[in-house]
């Protein structure tokens, strides 16, 4: 497999506005999706277009942008820094954007052990290859967050992770991640969400796939020396991602009850307003929902 990366430190210190993508070779990651998650994506999840599109979006069509809420998601963790080392759990990946926030909040790999889990082995691969990259040492699970075992950790980050799993799934899903933290831990979310339950009946609403972003995708691609079939392979998956339907939308309430449910306490859900990156897709079933940043913590006794 493809791991021509040259393994250097890219950290940027505290600087508060730098975007944790900066720590990220995107163009390497994007091009090892690309011709691999049709090999390692499960047919079974039906993630290959979702993971082998997603790290070229972000590069080509949002110039690279990090993950909505990642200044939440980095500043909650920036919150733990003390002196001794922290455990942080990445609860779920599209591809390499939530390792990165986890490496800007610690910029000393000594402050910070770092452990993925991610069922897909295409996101699981990445993250291993970025890690390399940025030389850090991490531990992988290729496996669903419900059945993990490791040692506790000292917060759980995810990010749009809750639509993955029904309203029904959520509590089992929250008590896994109480599972995980030690007594004190947080669990720190960036997810998308509806203050009214949804409809059980309501169709998924999908946009039209943007051809003119389709076009636009081509031609910087094209500038990062992509060609010939890869262009049109890149089109179709991009046009596959586009057109995956949106996942179930998750309602405030909901979510809350299954963090209290599970025995989180100190659960904040605020809505920042304006977003911190470019929503990637036309999707419109979820993209017209506010982002919420969420934080819950474990009791500590």
């Amino acid at each position: 497999m493809p791991t021509a990366m040259n393994p250097r430190s890219t950290d940027t210190g505290d600087t508060p506005r730098i975007p944790p993508s900066r720590l990220e070779p995107l163009p390497e990651l994007a091009r090892f999706a690309f011709d691999w998650a049709p090999v390692l994506c499960d047919p079974a999840q039906g993630c290959e277009p979702y993971h082998r599109a997603w790290s070229a979006i972000r590069l080509f069509d949002q110039q690279g942008a990090s993950p909505s809420g990642w200044c939440h998601l980095r500043a909650g963790l920036r919150e733990l820094r003390g002196a001794r080392p922290l455990r942080v759990m990445i609860s779920g990946c599209a591809d390499t954007g939530l390792l990165a926030i986890v490496a800007s909040a610690f910029p000393d790999p000594a402050e910070v052990e770092i452990v993925l889990v991610e069922r897909c082995e295409t996101a699981v691969r990445q993250n291993q290859l970025c890690a390399r990259h940025l030389r850090r040492a991490i531990a992988l699970h290729a496996c669903d967050i419900r059945e993990v075992q490791c040692a506790p950790v000292d917060a759980i980050i995810g990010h749009s992770f809750l639509g993955y799993f029904p309203n029904h799934e959520r509590t089992a899903l929250a008590a896994a991640w109480r599972r995980l933290l030690k007594p004190g831990g947080v669990l720190l979310l960036s997810n998308r969400l509806t203050q009214a339950e949804p409809a059980r009946t309501m169709p998924p609403v999908q946009g039209p796939v943007p051809e003119d972003r389709l076009a636009a995708l081509r031609d910087r691609a094209a500038a990062h020396q992509w060609s010939g079939r890869d262009l049109d392979t890149l089109e179709a998956a991009a046009r596959s991602f586009w057109s995956i339907p949106p996942r179930p939308k998750v309602a405030e309430q909901s979510l809350r009850r299954a963090l209290e449910d599970a025995g989180f306490t100190r659960i904040r859900i605020e809505y920042p307003g304006a977003e911190d990156s470019p929503f990637l897709g036309p999707r419109a079933g979820n993209s017209t929902l506010p982002r919420a940043h969420i934080s819950a913590m474990r009791p500590a006794s």
